[in-house]
C-alpha cells in the first residue's frame, strides 16, 4: 500500500479520478456501484453499529462493505472513496498481507481528516463532478448549490468541498 501523499500532487490526483470515470463509467451522473463493478468489486451494504464508519474496504476479496444506515448520496460518496483507496493507495495492486480497512466518516474538514484521507476524499469528489461539466453547470444555474447538487446527484456539502477545492467559493 502506497500512503507516501508527496508523490501524489492535486493535478495527479484530478487526472486519475477523470481517467478512471472515462473509463469504467458509460453514464452521467455516474453510477459508483457500476465504476466499483467494472473495476473487479462487488459492493455490498450492512448494518453498521458504529454510527462513525462509513464502509469497510477489503482489497483482497475486491469488496466494499457501505453503511446502509446512510443515505443513499452518502453511500455514493463512500463507495468513490474506497475507489479512490484503491487507486492512489493500492495502486490497484493487493498484496497477501493487505486487511480490511474501516473507514471513518469525516465532514472533509481539513481539521478532521488526515492527508491520504483528504487526498482520497478529493479524488471522489472529482470522480463524482468531472471539472469542466460542473464548471459549465455552475456557470448555467447561477452558481445555484442546490441546482447544481440536484444535477450531479450529490450532496451540497460535496458540492461544496468541491467548489471550495477549485477555489471558486466567493467572500
Amino acid at each position: 500500500m502506497n500512503t507516501d501523499i508527496n508523490k501524489f500532487s492535486k493535478e495527479y490526483v484530478i487526472k486519475k479520478a477523470d481517467e478512471i470515470r472515462n473509463k469504467y463509467s458509460k453514464y452521467f451522473p455516474i453510477n459508483s456501484v457500476d465504476v466499483a463493478n467494472n473495476l473487479g468489486f462487488s459492493v455490498f451494504t450492512y448494518n453498521e453499529s458504529n454510527n462513525n464508519v462509513s464502509s469497510i474496504f477489503d482489497p483482497q476479496q475486491k469488496r466494499i462493505y457501505i453503511n446502509e444506515n446512510d443515505g443513499l448520496l452518502t453511500q455514493k460518496f463512500a463507495t468513490c472513496n474506497a475507489i479512490s483507496h484503491w487507486i492512489l493507495d493500492y495502486e490497484c495492486q493487493v498484496s497477501s498481507t493487505d486487511m480490511p480497512r474501516y473507514y471513518y466518516r469525516n465532514l472533509l474538514t481539513k481539521e478532521v481528516a488526515n492527508k491520504i484521507e483528504t487526498r482520497a476524499n478529493i479524488f471522489a469528489l472529482c470522480l463524482l463532478m468531472p471539472i469542466d461539466r460542473l464548471k459549465s453547470v455552475w456557470v448555467k444555474s447561477n452558481e445555484d448549490i442546490e441546482t447544481t447538487a440536484e444535477l450531479f446527484v450529490v450532496r451540497k456539502i460535496d458540492l461544496l468541498k468541491m467548489i471550495e477545492f477549485l477555489g471558486w467559493i466567493k467572500d
